[in-house]
């Protein structure tokens, strides 16, 4: 009957601290003899743990003693000190791990919008890269150096033109007849205006025009002299 009581006192104080609303029910009580302990043995202690809706640690005894409570309970504690000790929080060390967890939340974020801002800027290059209006100057660069490239081959085609063209026009100047006009040299001509080249194409009384640099003469053949002539007639003097 002793034990039956003890065993109705620990349902009714688990069903009053349960209408109360207390965080956490410990169920337990220091060591003693099997028989002191054996109220957590009962039917109606373990239904009571097990149908509480409020989490119960069970600490009967020592750590060697073992009752059915132990088994219904939410979790148990070798004593009742244990108990105690878990229940109570250390809102120290709370704070610590707290502290702890902010840091390398806070740390890891940082790193996470690194990486992020990372492969944003990756992301915008090749977009770049990609992008119509980028090919599009890509492709008035590279027309604008074709263009620059044109007009330096034409510059330079054109100065060697000019510098072959003033060689020719120096050889054409040296070799023209009015160069050689200038230089004292006359074109003669017979009156059919045919070139007279030789003593041959003329005779004594015949009409010729001399051309000079600057005009015309219009002479009379009044006799003709060999080269052959001239020779001997050199040597006779």
């Amino acid at each position: 009957m002793q034990g039956d009581g003890a065993a109705q006192s620990i349902v009714n104080g688990i069903r009053a601290l349960e209408r109360i609303g207390v965080d956490i029910i410990i169920v337990g009580r220091g060591g003693g003899s099997i028989e002191d302990l054996w109220a957590f043995n009962e039917e109606i202690v373990a239904r009571a743990i097990f149908d509480c809706s409020i989490p119960i640690i069970s600490a009967v005894g020592h750590e060697t003693d073992t009752t059915i409570a132990d088994y219904v309970a939410d979790l148990r504690a070798p004593t009742p000190s244990a108990a105690a000790e878990l229940a109570v929080y250390d809102f120290g060390q709370f704070q610590e791990t707290v502290r702890l967890l902010h840091s390398t939340l806070h740390l890891r974020m940082r790193e996470h919008i690194r990486m992020e801002r990372q492969k944003l800027q990756q992301l915008q290059m090749r977009l770049g890269y990609l992008s119509p209006q980028t090919v599009l100057n890509s492709k008035k660069q590279y027309l604008a150096d074709l263009e620059e490239k044109l007009i330096r081959r034409m510059d330079y085609r054109l100065q060697m033109d000019r510098h072959r063209i003033q060689l020719l026009a120096g050889r054409l100047e040296a070799g023209s007849p009015a160069k050689k006009l200038s230089l004292g040299f006359s074109y003669v001509t017979d009156g059919d205006g045919r070139p007279v080249t030789q003593i041959a194409h003329v005779r004594a009384g015949d009409e010729i025009t001399v051309r000079t640099s600057d005009g015309k003469i219009y002479a009379k053949v009044y006799g003709t002299e060999s080269s052959d002539m001239m020779k001997e007639r050199g040597l006779a003097q």
